[in-house]
């Protein structure tokens, strides 16, 4: 095998160890002016949509092993698993990822891919010009989405926040990506490759936030309008919750009921008993230490609350508020 043949090898043997799997994917132009950000696919994974077989035959002269040296050097160092370092702006390779829109369903799907969409698409009908469809996934809490449509702007707004269960191991890091998701003047939606954050998995508490922000301005019937989108997503680490008691008070601070339950099964809602004037709900949270001791956080909740909120940690390390509504004997 000659040396130009190896490198072919060597470069797509990369690709296979890179992609990992493949995806719908339609080839665009990396330009999108015109298309509109209108929220994020999040994902633990990089989103790899580059399309390689082209970078590929578009740059086979950084391997011309015969009359570049440097070329010989980068085979030996990737024969050796070292790094190298191409010269390649990689951006005009990046592919779209298109979702399915089920418009019946009121849903928005990127298949093949492992990740929640937090995102707002306009869908025009013929009763509401300005008419939205939210996707507000399960991993993003506190999740806030506005529309503000003006004659001299539209602006939207996406805000919330991830929670995450902390591994104490020193070696330990927490990964996502968020991948920004536009939408076409044509009403197609896709995403395309975005930046990941990591934070170590230790760092109980800490809470880090990333935004996205993208301005346009387009002309409908000869009249300018700006187009302005912000993405706001912050990072914190959650204590994993192994169960929850709800405890049910009188008027006189004693107990009349205690139900215990695991996060993921706690009910859609209760009824306190008819005396019951408020409830102590008690989350039993894993601590760091050895033994696996918990700590306990209570929280009341009297008749003037409506939901009971508490945390349920999923086994890909989000942890996700569920919601139990309270149905007060009034």
């Amino acid at each position: 095998m000659n040396k130009k043949i190896l490198a072919l090898c060597l470069v797509f043997i990369m690709s296979l160890l890179i992609t990992g799997c493949q995806l719908a994917l339609e080839e665009e132009s990396e330009n999108n002016d015109g298309d509109r950000l209108i929220g994020v696919l999040i994902t633990r994974e990089y989103l790899d949509l580059t399309d390689y077989e082209k970078l590929i035959n578009d740059n086979l002269d950084l391997f011309n092993f015969e009359n570049n040296l440097s070329g010989y050097n980068n085979a030996e160092k990737l024969s050796n698993g070292k790094d190298i370092y191409l010269d390649i702006d990689t951006s005009k390779y990046q592919n779209r990822l298109y979702a399915r829109i089920d418009l019946e369903k009121k849903d928005i799907i990127f298949e093949g891919v492992e990740g929640a969409a937090f995102l707002s698409a306009k869908f025009p009908t013929p009763e509401i010009e300005d008419n939205y469809i939210s996707i507000h996934s399960g991993i993003v809490s506190d999740g806030k989405i506005s529309v503000n449509v003006g004659d001299e702007e539209d602006i939207l707004s996406l805000e919330g926040t991830i929670y995450a269960v902390p591994d104490f191991s020193e070696q330990s890091i927490f990964s996502f990506y968020l991948n920004p998701v536009y939408q076409s003047s044509d009403g197609r939606i896709y995403a395309k490759t975005g930046s990941g954050s990591s934070l170590g998995g230790n760092q109980s508490g800490t809470n880090y936030t990333h935004t996205l922000e993208e301005s346009q301005t387009i002309t409908e019937n000869g009249k300018s309008k700006k187009m302005t989108t912000s993405v706001k997503i912050s990072l914190a680490f959650e204590l994993s919750t192994e169960k929850v008691a709800l405890v049910e008070m009188d008027g006189k601070n004693s107990v009349l009921a205690r139900k215990e339950y695991t996060p993921d099964n706690m009910p859609e809602s209760i009824k306190p008993m008819s005396n019951a004037e408020y409830i102590i709900v008690e989350e039993y949270k894993l601590k760091h230490n050895p033994d696996g001791e918990f700590e306990v956080f209570r929280s009341l909740y009297d008749k003037t609350s409506d939901t009971i909120e508490t945390f349920y940690c999923r086994d890909d390390g989000f942890c996700v508020k569920k919601q139990t509504k309270i149905e007060w004997k009034r």
